[in-house]
């Protein structure tokens, strides 16, 4: 695996480029990371995450409540655009697809 600068703290691996600019990826989150260290939302893609090693929590905003959720191996997540949400990798860190 090839793995490049992602954001600042991160780092990803592309394995798969798919037509129409779509790809699949796997980021790797350092211990006690959150992605973009804030909530935020991404307003033109839908996302599914898988996670493939470590664990965290997964944090989204829906109908107005914040909703947790504990992320461990085979743990997947589905995130239609716009949902405001942030990954927060555990002390031994988070890999997701």
């Amino acid at each position: 695996v090839a793995w490049i600068p992602y954001e600042e703290y991160m780092r990803a691996a592309i394995l798969e480029r798919l037509p129409g600019g779509d790809a699949r990826l796997v980021v790797d989150f350092p211990p006690e990371a959150a992605e973009d260290n804030h909530l935020h939302v991404h307003p033109i893609s839908d996302r599914v995450i898988t996670v493939i090693s470590g664990s965290g929590t997964f944090i989204a905003v829906r109908k107005g409540e914040v909703v947790r959720l504990p992320l461990r191996p085979g743990t997947r997540v589905w995130m239609p655009r716009g949902v405001l949400h942030t990954f927060l990798a555990s002390t031994e860190g988070l890999t997701v697809e």
